[in-house]
């Protein structure tokens, strides 16, 4: 998930420098991703995406383009 974030980020992944293109119109993407390190012996599912999803949020408020943990 980290590498897929960072691949992201650098523009690996990105549709081009002018964004992307979707029947002749032109669509700017960003994104925010949160991740988290679990522990399946110690932390529940609902744990974990509540953390996840505390991080998308710290994200988001970061501005575009953002990966926090």
């Amino acid at each position: 998930m980290v590498n897929v974030a960072r691949a992201v980020l650098s523009g690996d992944l990105s549709p081009g420098a002018g964004g992307l293109d979707v029947d002749g119109a032109t669509i700017s993407t960003t994104v925010a991703i949160g991740v988290t390190p679990v522990d399946p012996g110690s932390d529940s599912l609902d744990d974990a995406l509540s953390h996840a999803d505390q991080a998308l949020y710290r994200a988001k408020r970061q501005g575009p383009n953002r990966v926090q943990v």
